[in-house]
């Protein structure tokens, strides 16, 4: 054996026999490569020893309760180290308050500030809200309209609810909730019904139309998927009637019978319901009208986005563009898009500008003047606010496409009293090229 190893050299013998250079060459690079290492691996040993800051604190689905009793059963403040016991033992003690139905805070890392930001999802049990709402346009007579529906982004819960349209265009509806169980991504589904009977007060087609009695109504059914809190995927089945008591004003002369088909998705990421200080909104959905029905055949496309930006520390600009597109061979009065009004281009009357599609955007640059980002209106009793703010639209017929000279533009300032309850009473008043006009309405804008 020994007379074997002595014709096999050792690798120390096997590296003695290669040339300097190659011997310092390997030793260089071994060298290298160990102090590259050490500086990849050094950071992550100094970043996994260092304790994160505990970031923004924000509170979802309270509608009732307010805001700071949730956030002073929070032991964790902004800026302080984060501490996960602390994160636990609060979600225990926020499931404690009386009216919490189910808790969550779930923790994301914000690259920005290498801290942990806290989400706060709450879900409240059981409670009837009703809220008035303006709504101009229609001559209302009679309207009745109910849905169940899982409809809460922030919570768990479906919906029973109704709306009763009254004489002078008044809408009040009423909504019950009850919370679901379970957490996560969940299936969630819907049905609804409505019926209303108004009269048709604009002059489309040189009037021809303007004081017909028009009745709808309908029933449909939904199928829901929520991801986390925030987006949801739906499609929808549905069934729609329709008569008028003035020939031309449906498609058919004996009223209007079809179905419709749809399929959307949303996504709320809005700090507020009420009044949002960052975030953004979007509701996309594609309508099919009579499907397989030849007399109709109508496709529909939908889109609101919605943007808000914090601006300096107690201001906040908001951003929306909506647009509402319809292709067909024919499509009724019922289902035509008006602009002008409170809820439109605010420095023109409603119904000023008519056609088959539209486009709307709106600006608002909003400063509050008794609340703020840490004592939010949800806090108080009534909460007031000032915005300055620009409209502009268009509309446009069937085979006809967005002409610039269409746009229509508005600018105007209002104010708004906001109420956890009623969801504030809103005065703005715009001007245009040719008037000025002001209205009143409950609610923002947007």
């Amino acid at each position: 054996m020994n007379r074997i190893r002595r014709y096999i050299p050792s690798v120390r013998d096997r590296e003695n026999c290669m040339p300097y250079w190659f011997r310092r060459f390997r030793t260089s690079r071994i060298f290298t490569a160990g102090l590259a290492a050490a500086f990849a691996i050094l950071p992550i040993v100094v970043w996994a020893g260092t304790p994160l800051n505990t970031g923004q604190i924000r509170i979802y689905g309270n509608d009732k309760i307010k805001s700071y009793i949730i956030r002073r059963e929070i032991r964790l403040k902004t800026g302080e180290p984060f501490d996960r016991d602390k994160v636990e033992q609060a979600r225990r003690r926020i499931s404690e308050i009386p009216g919490v139905d189910y808790s969550e805070i779930r923790v994301f890392y914000t690259p920005v500030d290498s801290s942990l930001a806290l989400n706060v999802v709450v879900t409240e049990q059981s409670a009837f809200a009703a809220f008035p709402i303006i709504q101009r346009g229609y001559e209302n007579i009679f309207g009745f309209g109910a849905w169940v529906a899982d409809d809460n982004f922030r919570g768990r819960s479906e919906k029973i609810g109704a709306s009763f349209l009254l004489r002078g265009g008044t809408v009040v509806t009423a909504g019950w909730e009850n919370p679901w169980l379970g957490q996560g991504p969940r299936i969630g589904i819907g049905a609804g019904g409505k019926y209303a009977y108004y009269r048709y007060v604009y002059d489309d087609f040189d009037g021809v139309f303007e004081g017909t009695r028009i009745s709808q109504g309908g029933v449909d059914g939904s199928f829901l998927y929520t991801f986390g809190t925030g987006t949801r995927v739906f499609t929808r089945l549905g069934y729609e009637l329709a008569d008028a008591d003035r020939e031309g004003a449906t498609i058919k002369p004996d009223g209007d019978k079809y179905g419709t088909i749809s399929l959307g998705i949303k996504h709320d990421g809005r700090s507020s319901a009420l009044f949002p200080w960052s975030g953004w909104y979007l509701s996309a959905e594609a309508i099919g009208i009579g499907p397989g029905d030849d007399a109709y055949s109508i496709t529909e496309g939908r889109l609101d986005t919605r943007l808000f930006l914090p601006v300096f520390n107690r201001t906040v600009l908001g951003l929306q563009v909506t647009a509402n597109v319809k292709e067909g061979d024919e499509v009724p009065i019922y289902l035509r898009e008006h602009l002008g009004g409170g809820l439109t281009i605010r420095s023109y009357d409603y119904g000023s500008f008519n056609g088959v599609s539209s486009i709307l955007t709106s600006a608002e640059f909003r400063i509050p003047f008794n609340f703020s980002r840490d004592r939010t209106v949800e806090d108080l009793l009534f909460g007031a606010s000032l915005h300055f703010f620009y409209d502009g639209g268009a509309t446009w017929e069937l085979n006809q496409s967005l002409n610039k000279d269409a746009w229509q533009n508005g600018f105007g300032l209002g104010i708004m009293l906001m109420n956890p309850w009623i969801r504030g009473f809103r005065f703005d008043y715009g001007w245009n090229r040719d008037s000025n006009r002001g209205h009143f309405e409950i609610g923002a804008k947007f």
